[in-house]
């Protein structure tokens, strides 16, 4: 196409605007406060400004007034599809349908949802009812190319994408998706490659491209230009490991076995939860001979390739909506299960930056800071935690092994108390309360509290240590070093 871009505003000038349109239609609605349609463009500029809550409020206030208004049911849709939660932005969106059949962007926000929640099929044909309606509009085109690959077409993939590059030559995401479809899904690496080397034309800057073309050359053997290739995706984002590991797979392939270690270990370091840069430095390190070393990334390879599906379907999710707060969350989790607890701080904080009433989220954020000694950091997440849910009993635990820690033992005392008041008898904070009373030096009323845990739990190895530990305080050496052997004996089987 060959009309010019408009220039391209900058934050301060958007967020002027946004400021501006939101004071008009409040005033609007201040002067007749029964205008719905106010109250709905209202709601779209707080939804460009992610201020989600206020959003709903003001779609809320537009449907009590006019319960036939559309576009309010798409505005919870938006709103409900950019805090992830799907299955009800769906219901939103078909609302708004219900009442208006022919409103082409509902159709292909709709689309937009069931893709996004990997729903290929049902995706499609939101697409295609839209194509129907505007059958001239590139981006549909494009993501029905999308949908079409999500279920295996990729023939008619291929075929709705080159629509979308027709009808808009400078759509740089379609020759790239297009070529990446036509390499890796069909074999057709050979005619990829001027699909990839246009979007790199259109997009010079764009690491993604730079690194599919990179994929390309890998797939035809043609390693040099990979690394030409993966080397220009670095230099436009030095932070990504896919490039990374390109690069290493790239000069793995020309016997450059030591560079390719150190970019597979830079790709690791920026992604520990990375699969293929386990792998194929498990690989380089056995074609040097470096058998223990590789036996051991194989092994971590194995562990972290155990939640590749969840890993992969987050980083679609994200991918399509960086602002996905499931996706964050789902991606902190896994962080969690692999041991990464500052990455997974790093995820749970964006999901509550966008949905902050998700109380596992705080709850696993302040297990996040535990592990790496956060402990003030850990307590206030807990407690954000059960502000949400004051009947969390396993956030109440841990906040009061949190307080345990820092030494607060009255604070420590009600916590596990709440828990006991909602699960009597529960035995992690039986013996938390076992702990408190041995540092207070109620030796006696700690032997009582392990006894009560041993009652719930007899494998519970910590709670013969405990006793050691009181009856110790107690002076009874005996018994001390009898209830040690018995943590010791329980303690290794455990392991």
């Amino acid at each position: 196409m060959g009309d010019e871009e408009e220039p391209v505003k900058s934050v301060t000038q958007l967020r002027e605007e946004l400021h501006s349109l939101e004071t008009d239609y409040r005033e609007k609605i201040r002067n007749d406060p029964h205008d719905a349609v106010s109250y709905i463009e209202l709601g779209d500029v707080l939804l460009q400004q992610s201020r989600f809550d206020e959003a709903l409020k003001a779609y809320g206030a537009a449907l009590d007034i006019d319960s036939l208004q559309a576009r309010a049911f798409a505005g919870f849709g938006k709103v409900l599809f950019n805090r992830g939660n799907t299955d009800q932005a769906v219901v939103a969106y078909q609302k708004a349908l219900a009442i208006d059949g022919e409103d082409v962007e509902t159709h292909r926000q709709l689309g937009d949802v069931h893709l996004r929640a990997r729903r290929y099929v049902k995706a499609q044909k939101a697409y295609q009812t839209a194509l129907d309606i505007d059958p001239e509009h590139a981006r549909t085109h494009y993501n029905l190319g999308v949908a079409y690959a999500g279920w295996r077409s990729y023939k008619s993939s291929v075929m709705a994408l080159k629509r979308a590059t027709k009808l808009d030559d400078r759509y740089a995401l379609a020759f790239y998706t297009m070529g990446d479809v036509q390499c890796l899904k069909l074999g057709e690496c050979e005619e990829s490659v001027p699909a990839m080397l246009r979007a790199i034309n259109l997009q010079p800057r764009n690491d993604l491209f730079h690194t599919g073309l990179g994929r390309v050359y890998l797939r035809l053997n043609r390693y040099e230009e990979a690394v030409d290739a993966f080397r220009r995706a670095v230099e436009c984002d030095s932070s990504v490991a896919v490039a990374y590991n390109g690069l290493g797979q790239a000069l793995g392939g020309l016997r450059r076995y030591a560079e390719a270690e150190g970019h597979l270990r830079h790709a690791i370091s920026l992604n520990p939860a990375y699969p293929e840069a386990h792998y194929n430095l498990s690989a380089i390190y056995l074609k040097q001979g470096k058998v223990e070393e590789g036996q051991r990334q194989k092994k971590i390879f194995d562990r972290v390739n155990a939640y590749f599906d969840s890993i992969r379907k987050s980083r679609m999710l994200l991918a399509a909506n960086p602002n996905d707060p499931i996706a964050h969350y789902n991606m902190g989790t896994v962080y969690s299960k692999l041991g990464l607890p500052e990455k997974a701080s790093e995820q749970f904080k964006r999901a509550l930056a966008i949905n902050p009433m998700n109380v596992q989220a705080w709850h696993n954020l302040g297990s996040a800071h535990m592990r790496l000694d956060r402990t003030g950091e850990a307590i206030t997440a807990y407690r954000q935690a059960l502000a949400i849910d004051e009947t969390y009993e396993l956030a109440w635990n841990n906040l009061g092994n949190a307080y345990l820690l820092k030494g607060y033992l009255g604070q420590a005392k009600h916590a596990y108390g709440k828990v006991i008041e909602l699960r009597p008898g529960y035995p992690d904070a039986l013996h938390g309360l076992g702990n408190v009373a041995l540092q207070e030096g109620s030796n006696q009323e700690a032997l009582e509290l392990y006894r009560a845990v041993l009652d719930s739990d007899t494998s519970y190895a910590n709670a013969y240590y405990g006793m050691a530990m009181a009856y110790k305080g107690l002076g009874d050496s005996t018994s001390a070093a009898a209830k040690l052997r018995a943590f010791k004996s329980r303690h290794s089987v455990r392991r």
